[in-house]
């Protein structure tokens, strides 16, 4: 019963998605202003496919990998995680958690780790930022859509599930 409720999940998922073209399922750049710096790779650890299915619990590792015209530049980068309608779910800045801006190089590779993974369903878009030294210019942006998927265990109204303790008295 419950791999009929997943793949009907999965199904309307599947449904209510923008419809996208082909060539807009691979990464892609769309910033066209002049670019002191570029992403070159985005990657997904586990790596199942160009569509991976994971589970909630999961470690999710995402991999940047970038250059710079100049190794005097600085860079931050960003991740935004946004549900499959573009509904914004999770993001992450390097400057926003205290590390210090990329520089002294012109190639760069940073992966941020999400463990225990809170999605408990649905289908995700990946967005990878290249930001200026303190976080507010982007210099480029990667998208990945569809990124990965997340199967459900048991069946979940909400699209997180997080830790919590019922306290009866």
């Amino acid at each position: 019963a419950s791999d009929v409720i997943r793949e009907y999940e999965e199904h309307l998922t599947r449904k209510s998605a923008p419809r996208v073209r082909p060539d807009e399922l691979a990464v892609h750049h769309d910033v066209a202003a002049p670019r002191p710096g570029r992403i070159r790779a985005v990657r997904l650890e586990p790596s199942r496919g160009e569509h991976p299915f994971l589970r909630r619990g999961e470690t999710l590792r995402i991999g940047v990998d970038w250059e710079a015209d100049s190794p005097d530049l600085e860079f931050h980068l960003g991740i935004g995680v946004n549900r499959s309608d573009e509904v914004e779910v999770m993001s992450f800045a390097t400057h926003l958690s205290g590390v210090p801006p990329f520089s002294g190089s012109t190639r760069y590779h940073a992966e941020l780790e999400i463990p225990d993974l809170p999605l408990t369903k649905g289908e995700f878009v990946l967005y990878a930022f290249l930001l200026d030294r303190v976080g507010l210019h982007v210099f480029d942006r990667h998208v990945i859509r569809p990124a990965f998927s997340i199967q459900g265990g048991r069946y979940q109204l909400a699209l997180l599930e997080t830790a919590h303790r019922w306290i009866v008295k």
